[in-house]
C-alpha cells in the first residue's frame, strides 16, 4: 500500500516498480515459477492523473492484450489506485470509502463496526493483526519508515544547504 500526496512525474513507474519487487520476494531460492504469487499494489493517491480524468476514483490495471483489450495475460500484476480527490460525498456503502476509513484507523469503531459484517475488512483486520504480532516483520516495517524519514530529511537539508549557498553567492 502506498500513499502519496504530491503529483510525481515517475509515479506510475514507481509503483510498477514496488510491484516487480514485491513480486521478485514471493520465489523462494531453489522453488520453482508456480511458487510465484499474486502481487496487489494499492496506491492512493492526493492529487488528480489529467490522463484519468473521465476515470472514477478507483482505477485497476492489469496487463492485457493490446489489439483487443479484453484478455487478461495473467492475474498475478494488480495496480490500483485510488485517487482521494475525487472522493465527492461520504457513501459508506462504496468500497473505496470503506477501505479509506480503513487505512485510516484500522482499529477505531467505524471499522471495528464494518468488520462485522464485511469479510474483506474482517480480512484485512487478522491479516493485520498477523503482522503486527509478528515482532520481526513490525520491526521490518518500522525500520523501512526511519529509512524513509532519514532519507526525506537528508534531502530536504541538501536543498537548504544549497539554497543557502545560492544566496551567498549573489
Amino acid at each position: 500500500i502506498e500513499m502519496q500526496t504530491a503529483d510525481k512525474e515517475n509515479f506510475i513507474k514507481r509503483l510498477l516498480l514496488y510491484w516487480a519487487r514485491m513480486y521478485v520476494k514471493t520465489i523462494e531460492k531453489g522453488k520453482d515459477y508456480t511458487t510465484l504469487k499474486k502481487c496487489i499494489v494499492i496506491a492512493f493517491v492526493d492529487f488528480e492523473f489529467k490522463e484519468f480524468s473521465e476515470y472514477g476514483i478507483h482505477t485497476k490495471w492489469q496487463i492485457m492484450d493490446s489489439k483487443f483489450g479484453k484478455r487478461v495475460l495473467t492475474d498475478v500484476l494488480e495496480l490500483n489506485i485510488i485517487e482521494v480527490p475525487k472522493v465527492k460525498k461520504k457513501d459508506d456503502k462504496e468500497a473505496i470509502l470503506r477501505w479509506v476509513n480503513f487505512l485510516k484507523n484500522p482499529y477505531g469503531m467505524e471499522v471495528e463496526s464494518m468488520a462485522k459484517t464485511d469479510k474483506e475488512i474482517a480480512e484485512a483486520r487478522r491479516k493485520l493483526d498477523e503482522i503486527n504480532a509478528d515482532k520481526e516483520l513490525v520491526a521490518i516495517l518500522e525500520a523501512q519508515d526511519w529509512a524513509r524519514w532519514d532519507r526525506n530529511e537528508w534531502i530536504r537539508e541538501e536543498k537548504e544547504k544549497g539554497r543557502k549557498a545560492g544566496l551567498e553567492e549573489r
